[in-house]
């Protein structure tokens, strides 16, 4: 497959108003003559993760649960500090930085309609870079919530073994979160992955950091047990995201590639060279490479 190119210029943080409010208006504007994720019909069996009491994600996949968690709720995030770590949440910023987000989510919409045609799922996207620093986070978390605005429903997992960091940016304690979903034997892995999730508010996006112990308590042995655990997770959400390491900094990155459906490797103008990206490019499937992200935020 091609590679496709998305450029995201970033302007001057702005002061955050009514988060409900903002919401709203954000998500009339990236759907304004836009693909949302809805268009690509769901299989009839996925169920919302936000589902009632009567329904839990855990009954609709098929997993045994204790009746005390059916009717579990996930905590909800900060509402300003949402707006801190997921800038696309502000409707204010420039509308050409709205744009390159709702261009790349326009085009994996596409991307999936014309998999699903070849009887192909394309759920589970990877988002990797060559080095550290290239924004694979900040990447990775708006577009999640580009993704969440159009109706969707996206998980978004902190799986950056190197440096995670999304409890960092969302205020939260990393306890409990991945590290705990894949602990046991592989086929026991997860019985009650539900409880570890944040829910950012107003919005169908969740959120699962890396859990306790940061990179030191994952190893390849545990990502082996994340198939099983992607697969409770396709019955539950339309996307998932991936926040990934970085290519230079553990073997991780690469078996990320491998087990998801679909990449995005991040680069940073000026700052990656070619030689970087092609060696990366060569460690990861080229049927699963989706595309590149020229990303120039700095945070």
């Amino acid at each position: 497959m091609q590679t496709e190119e998305v450029a995201v210029r970033i302007p001057a943080p702005i002061a955050a108003e009514d988060f409900a409010q903002n919401l709203l208006n954000l998500a009339d504007q990236l759907d304004d003559e836009s693909i949302a994720p809805a268009a690509v019909e769901p299989p009839a069996s996925a169920p919302d993760p936000a589902a009632d009491a009567s329904t839990s994600p855990a009954q609709e996949a098929g997993m045994s649960s204790p009746g005390e968690l059916d009717a579990y709720e996930p905590p909800a995030l900060d509402a300003q500090v949402c707006l801190r770590a997921f800038p696309v949440l502000n409707p204010r910023c420039h509308r050409v930085y709205l744009e390159q987000f709702r261009a790349l989510r326009t085009r994996l919409c596409l991307e999936q309609r014309d998999w699903s045609l070849q009887q192909r799922d394309l759920r589970v996207i990877s988002v990797l870079s060559p080095s550290a620093g290239d924004g694979r986070s900040f990447v990775a978390a708006n577009l999640a919530a580009a993704l969440a605005v159009s109706d969707a429903q996206v998980l978004l997992v902190d799986l950056n073994t190197g440096a995670p960091q999304l409890h960092e940016l969302l205020g939260v304690s990393p306890v409990p979160g991945l590290t705990e979903a894949l602990r046991g034997p592989r086929h026991m892995a997860n019985q009650a992955w539900w409880t570890v999730l944040h829910r950012v508010p107003e919005t169908n996006l969740f959120v699962m950091t890396l859990g306790a112990g940061g990179s030191s308590q994952i190893d390849t042995v545990d990502l082996q047990k994340l198939p099983s655990l992607m697969e409770h997770w396709r019955q539950c959400f339309d996307w998932v995201i991936l926040d990934g390491p970085a290519f230079e900094v553990t073997s991780d990155a690469e078996i990320l590639s491998h087990i998801a459906d679909g990449t995005l490797l991040i680069v940073r103008p000026g700052q990656t060279s070619f030689a970087e990206v092609q060696q990366s490019t060569s460690r990861m499937p080229p049927e699963k490479i989706l595309g590149v992200v020229m990303n120039s935020y700095r945070g």
